[in-house]
């Protein structure tokens, strides 16, 4: 595809999917005020796509929405948005932060994993649990702070974050699900708090320094 620019017309108020799956070339896109979701794959693979503004219409980014955008460096979620689902932004390899909203109820499995120039992430206090394999593979991700919301550490939540030298767990949590920090190989230190009733399987398998 030799499509670079495109601007949705205003008329739009869902970006179906597969619309632009796969559409290699192209570099920036406007999605219009109307639009209330992004429907699966929408941009999949759009491997030069560098900015995209979401704009506040949205609630919903649905599975592999923005997956494969390698080039995608900035993103800004609106306080619109309450799920983001499956895979929706997998291997956009130069995304370096993201905030998630206080408008987010649900994350769905692997919505950020393989993000590999993730340093830094905001969780919102409105999740209860962090999603399954939600980080996986983020292998840039220094530090993370899990709000006093959290109950439950889903499977594979943060493995292989080979970057990860801290990580506070608050009293909130009972579950530490399996898996959920596997060769996290820079951990030092981790406190378990007292809330915790379950720690699952090879929760902390392969971490070296700890």
């Amino acid at each position: 595809s030799s499509l670079t620019q495109i601007t949705i017309p205003s008329s739009v108020n869902r970006i179906e999917k597969d619309s632009f799956n796969g559409c290699s070339s192209l570099v920036e896109i406007t999605i219009p005020p109307l639009v209330t979701s992004i429907e699966d794959r929408a941009f999949r693979d759009c491997i030069k796509l560098k900015h995209v503004s979401i704009p506040s219409s949205v609630n919903i980014i649905y599975d592999f929405a923005f997956e494969g955008c390698e080039s995608l460096e900035q993103i800004t979620l609106p306080s619109s948005i309450v799920s983001i689902c499956y895979c929706a932004f997998r291997s956009c390899k130069s995304l370096t932060e993201i905030e998630i909203p206080e408008s987010v109820k649900d994350t769905s499995e692997c919505a950020f994993g393989s993000c590999i120039s993730l340093t830094e992430v905001k969780i919102p206090s409105s999740l209860n649990s962090i999603g399954k394999y939600i980080f996986h593979n983020d292998i840039s991700l220094k530090k993370i702070s899990i709000p006093s919301s959290v109950n439950m550490i889903c499977d594979n939540a943060f493995e292989n974050c080979i970057a990860l030298a801290e990580v506070t767990i608050p009293s909130s949590v009972i579950n530490i699900c399996d898996y959920c920090f596997r060769n996290c190989s820079a951990l030092t230190q981790v406190f378990i708090p007292s809330s915790v009733t379950y720690i699952g399987n090879g929760a902390f398998n392969e971490c070296p320094s700890l």
